[in-house]
């Protein structure tokens, strides 16, 4: 009899130790998103192969941040220690060897992230949203690294993987193999486009989205592009600013800025606006590769290999507003919010360093700069030729609605008769459906088609709509 008590206090003792803990933590920063008209169920857009990416190795992701895209389990999903559940990024992965298997994941500010696991399943068509309402295998909660344990797996069996973002904070989340084995991991990929930082250069250096930091100094502010005082930063030739480059290593990228060199490159010179990783370079240069002085767009690829380079004439030193864009298969220039010039290109980017470089293309090659920089905008994804435009249009604004899309998500039952129902930027319909009714298919970027009486779909239709900001091609 005492012992039953003495047990059961402990557990009563351990519960309440772990609920607290979670409940004591700091509140996530400035979640305004806290509740989604239309969200998307994680735990079933996985069985989709057609939004997957799979890896045996490391992979580096940015989670989601204020709940958009809105992702959520199942209605009755079972959390475990995680008393709060806010950026959900769902997952899965197949076990390859080993059979205690330790997990971590590293965020690149040390800011608060917490995780998952439920399982084992044996086939991804399985429901693993009602596979989440049991209680998860193991869980973490704390404010550091997440370490997640899993004793006597074997070979062959599928884990359900959810890593939350309590942080609320724009982050780089490397998630390496496990200790003791190897896996496969498979994870979605959203089509985003996301404003990462921002920098005015309003008499200061700092990220207006507070994501990158630097510690330079001794930065000149001089007259911007319309005249305003200490409004541009100034860099004199043997200066450069530095930042820790956090969320920068995209697929797909755009880059903003206005410049005003203070002269034009001679022949065999290079002026070096922006480099990212050291591997993808804004420019200003005469070479064997430009018309004269120009406008000069390059970057490595995965391969380790310098892609093809693109570049546009300029014709004096006056101010001149930048921005260039490198999807999955196009590099472009615009010149104050007009396209220019785009070229072909077969591969993604490749990174080296983690920094963003302002003035020098990297501490071996510095190819400086000399002149104003002003309104630095970084974002991740393709921004559309109406928004570069608007970019040009719009003086120092820091203010971006961020898009996020799922390439293709599927659609089960009936979509006829004026319903509202939650899709990426593709659907796929299951079975026939004739439209007898007004029909909204709202898409996760909060755009929205409308399919009118009459419309019939027949089984395993695609609908493809064009999202300004959500297409990565």
């Amino acid at each position: 009899m005492n012992f039953r008590i003495f047990t059961s206090l402990l557990l009563i003792v351990f519960f309440n130790n772990v609920v607290n803990g979670q409940k004591n933590k700091i509140l996530p920063k400035s979640l305004f998103n806290t509740s989604c008209d239309y969200s998307l169920k994680g735990c079933e857009i996985l069985k989709y192969g057609q939004n997957m990416v799979n890896t045996t190795g490391s992979f580096v992701f940015n989670p989601i941040v204020n709940n958009y895209p809105c992702v959520n389990g199942n209605e009755n999903t079972n959390y475990g220690c995680l008393y709060s559940s806010p950026n959900q990024t769902w997952m899965y992965f197949t076990v390859n060897e080993g059979s205690n298997l330790t997990f971590q994941f590293v965020s690149s500010t040390e800011q608060d992230v917490d995780a998952a696991i439920w399982g084992p399943f044996n086939d991804i068509d399985e429901d693993l949203c009602l596979l989440s309402e049991n209680a998860p295998q193991t869980c973490d909660y704390d404010t550091g690294r997440p370490d997640l344990q899993l004793n006597g797996v074997t070979p062959g069996q599928k884990y359900l993987l959810l890593v939350t973002n309590f942080d609320n904070t724009l982050m780089d989340i490397t998630v390496n193999q496990p200790v003791g084995g190897n896996v496969t991991y498979y994870y979605p990929k959203f089509v985003e486009t996301r404003l990462v930082s921002c920098f005015p250069f309003d008499n200061n250096l700092i990220d207006s989205k507070n994501v990158n930091i630097t510690s330079s100094q001794n930065i000149q502010f001089v007259n911007d592009q319309n005249g305003i005082p200490n409004s541009a930063a100034y860099l004199n030739g043997n200066q450069y600013i530095l930042y820790n480059g956090i969320g920068l290593a995209n697929e797909s990228y755009t880059y903003s800025l206005w410049a005003k060199p203070d002269l034009l490159p001679y022949y065999g010179e290079n002026q070096t606006l922006l480099s990212i990783g050291d591997t993808q370079v804004l420019m200003i240069s005469n070479n064997a590769n430009t018309n004269g002085p120009s406008i000069y767009f390059w970057g490595y690829n995965v391969k380790n290999l310098n892609t093809p380079f693109v570049s546009y004439p300029i014709l004096n030193n006056d101010w001149l507003h930048i921005t260039v864009v490198r999807t999955m298969s196009k590099l472009k220039i615009y010149l104050n919010g007009a396209l220019k010039i785009e070229k072909i290109i077969t591969d993604p980017p490749g990174y080296g360093v983690k920094r963003l470089l302002i003035g020098y293309r990297s501490f071996t090659d510095n190819f400086p700069f000399a002149g104003s920089i002003n309104d630095l905008k970084l974002f991740k994804g393709a921004l559309s030729d109406s928004e570069i435009f608007q970019l040009y249009s719009n003086l120092q604004s820091c203010v971006y609605l961020d898009k996020s899309c799922i390439p293709i998500y599927p659609i089960s039952g009936d979509i006829s008769g004026n319903k509202n129902i939650s899709a990426g930027i593709g659907v796929k319909t299951i079975g026939l459906n004739q439209i007898t009714g007004t029909s909204n298919i709202i898409y996760s970027s909060g755009g929205f088609i409308e399919l009118n009486p009459g419309f019939v779909s027949q089984p395993a239709s695609v609908f493809m709509a064009k999202i300004e900001g959500c297409l990565s091609n």
